[in-house]
């Protein structure tokens, strides 16, 4: 506490205190962070399908959920003929197949443009301040009426994954 200064009674020192306390309450604010899987843009499709693994990480303190979709109209869904950074137009090439992205310990499967649920949690699942990891996989179904394309073209995509707090 604060010390006055004090009195003499008697010839002994007398202290005069004065004391106060502070109440502290408090919440942590819902805080939600996420890591996109690697970019992968080396990717060499076989006919049939083909699967790239990444992970997903997502650190939260809250109930979350994290969907996945494709965002871009001129892409909706499908991988489209890609060249000097931007999407060739007009009449760009598209593979046939629209993809599919999986969260693999959840099994939740998404065929895109739509924005769908890919995953949830809570705090239950994570690893401290590491959050939880999810293996996602990519996957394209190519045939063989999808054209290889030349001249440092390629096919193209982005997957937006966006992640919320729900509670």
């Amino acid at each position: 506490g604060n010390e006055i200064p004090g009195l003499t009674l008697n010839g002994a020192q007398v202290v005069i205190t004065a004391t106060c306390s502070t109440e502290l309450a408090g919440n942590p604010v819902a805080t939600i962070v996420i890591d996109c899987p690697k970019p992968k843009t080396d990717l060499a499709f076989r006919i049939g399908q083909n699967i790239y693994t990444s992970v997903l990480n997502i650190r939260c303190n809250d109930v979350w959920r994290c969907d996945v979709a494709d965002q871009d109209p001129a892409t909706a869904g499908s991988m489209t003929e890609w060249y000097a950074g931007a999407y060739v137009s007009p009449n760009p090439k598209k593979l046939d197949s629209k993809m599919q992205v999986r969260c693999v310990p959840e099994g939740t499967l998404v065929t895109l443009p739509t924005s769908s649920k890919i995953a949830d949690g809570d705090t239950s699942g994570q690893a401290g301040n590491s959050g939880q990891d999810f293996s996602i996989e990519f996957i394209q179904d190519t045939e063989f009426d999808d054209p290889v394309l030349h001249g440092g073209h390629v096919y193209h995509i982005v997957v937006t994954f966006t992640a919320y707090i729900t509670a």
